[in-house]
């Protein structure tokens, strides 16, 4: 059992919620994607959203509050804070927080410590040494607004967990001034006007490799053989080149059409590689943009931003989606601004960037189609179709295997029934690999609920098994 008084976790409340606001208000900063964008190896956060960067970086400052290993209150301050996060309903119940307390709803409490683990080990594998914070330090890199109050929550975090040490008062300091200094004073981010620096572990591999991570994708048969096609062009006119021959002008930029969560964004960071390991471009790294990163608010600033975010991507990809927003429904003149600026840097720049635009069909079309700069810049297609239910069930099972869960042959049957009928009612919110992801989510969700009510003992196969009656109504 764990003895928390009223105000410690009065406070543990107060600054579980403070960082869930903070982490919120990024989520809605219309400058914040560009911002990260623009800081180095922008790769390693395009898998999460904002709010789970947040917390990754939580769990990142509780890790130095308790070396060598946390105890049983600084757990549940991880547990109660990660609740906060992902299931803030749970807390609204006070028997559910007497129960973590006490040691209950043991499944719920090892998903984050065990989380917390894994977080550390990865780290420890990284470098001995505390690794930077991303988000504090593109925040003060930009001198943006947030900074201030993001900082201080993470340090306000972790002054509660370092009081939490029940094995007496301690010294506390070192571990404190760590994490201040990588909260409020962080390393300035690699020059972030001339884009993300090489991935070194990325430059020892082959082309080979890449199309191999292509090819293992679930589904888009249609863009992988695009894609190959694309390759072996590349390939012959590089060979005619060297050879003397006349060889014939590409062009490399590209036209994504397909719905949500149909993979473009993932295709788009593996082609941009592909360019690299084919000498077309030298660095290889994505930047992702979308209206609120290249057009501004106030008369001639859309330039300005345009010019940072293109600048960004020298040497690598621009991928902007939904690029119809770009000029929005009434074809306002700063999205105008923001295309013909775009247009121009293509043409300066046409050595050094390949750029990207991705969207629905026939909103892409119409964009296209609208403006010869464009349409003469772009003239290769690559359509993203949606999952069907057995690749959807494919991308399911993923997710089982990376977190270690199973599917009995009931829930496989009532998980196919669920994808039929979302494919058979689906309208443009069709979520296709996102869809698959929110389910899975709910289902671990639904049988956490599940096993906290249940008085058998909770074996190994217990806890990795998905039962029917877990899979939600579609």
């Amino acid at each position: 059992m764990i003895n928390l008084d009223k105000e410690t976790l009065l406070l543990l409340d107060e600054s579980s919620s403070t960082l869930k606001i903070a982490a919120d208000k990024l989520e809605r900063d219309s400058g914040f994607s560009a911002i990260i964008a623009a800081a180095e190896k922008p790769e390693s956060t395009s898998s999460y959203t904002t709010s789970e960067y947040v917390f990754f970086e939580i769990v990142s400052v509780f890790n130095l509050c308790t070396l060598p290993r946390p105890n049983a209150a600084q757990n549940f301050a991880l547990v109660y804070t990660g609740l906060k996060f992902y299931d803030a309903a749970h807390l609204n119940n006070k028997q559910n927080v007497t129960a973590l307390m006490h040691g209950q709803n043991r499944q719920v409490s090892e998903y984050y410590i065990s989380y917390g683990m894994r977080v550390r080990q990865y780290q420890e594998a990284l470098s001995s040494q505390p690794q930077p914070l991303l988000y504090p330090k593109v925040l003060k890199a930009a001198q943006h607004r947030l900074f201030d109050e993001y900082a201080a929550a993470l340090y306000r975090f972790a002054s509660l967990v370092t009081n939490l040490d029940n094995a007496g008062p301690g010294d506390t300091t070192a571990q404190l001034q760590t994490v201040w200094r990588l909260t409020h004073t962080p390393e300035q981010p690699a020059d972030m006007h001339n884009g993300p620096a090489g991935n070194d572990e990325d430059d020892k591999q082959t082309l080979e490799d890449v199309i191999r991570e292509l090819e293992l994708l679930i589904g888009l048969d249609d863009v992988k053989k695009e894609v190959t096609t694309l390759v072996n062009f590349i390939k012959i006119q590089k060979e005619r080149e060297k050879a003397g021959l006349n060889i014939s002008r590409v062009s490399y930029h590209c036209v994504f059409t397909g719905a949500p969560g149909t993979g473009k964004t993932t295709v788009a960071r593996l082609l941009a590689r592909i360019y690299k390991k084919l000498s077309v471009i030298k660095k290889g790294h994505l930047i992702e943009a979308d209206r609120s990163s290249l057009v501004a608010e106030y008369a001639g600033q859309t330039a300005v931003k345009v010019d940072k975010v293109v600048q960004s991507a020298l040497d690598g990809v621009l991928f902007i989606d939904e690029a119809y927003a770009l000029i929005g429904e009434n074809n306002d003149n700063y999205g105008q601004e923001a295309v013909a600026t775009l247009i121009k840097r293509m043409e300066d720049h046409r050595d050094r960037l390949i750029v990207i635009v991705a969207g629905y069909p026939e909103e892409m079309e119409n964009f296209i189609n609208d403006n010869p700069g464009l349409k003469s810049r772009f003239n290769r297609y690559i359509e993203f179709k949606d999952y069907s239910t057995k690749e959807l069930l494919n991308i399911y099972r993923t997710f089982c295997t990376k977190t270690d869960y199973k599917l009995t042959k009931q829930a496989s049957a009532k998980l196919r029934k669920y994808f039929n009928e979302k494919i058979a009612n689906k309208d443009k919110s069709f979520g296709n690999g996102r869809l698959s992801r929110n389910v899975f989510e709910k289902s671990i969700e639904q049988q956490a609920n599940r096993l906290s009510l249940s008085s058998t003992p909770l074996t190994r196969d217990i806890l990795l098994t998905i039962e029917a009656q877990d899979i939600p109504q579609p």
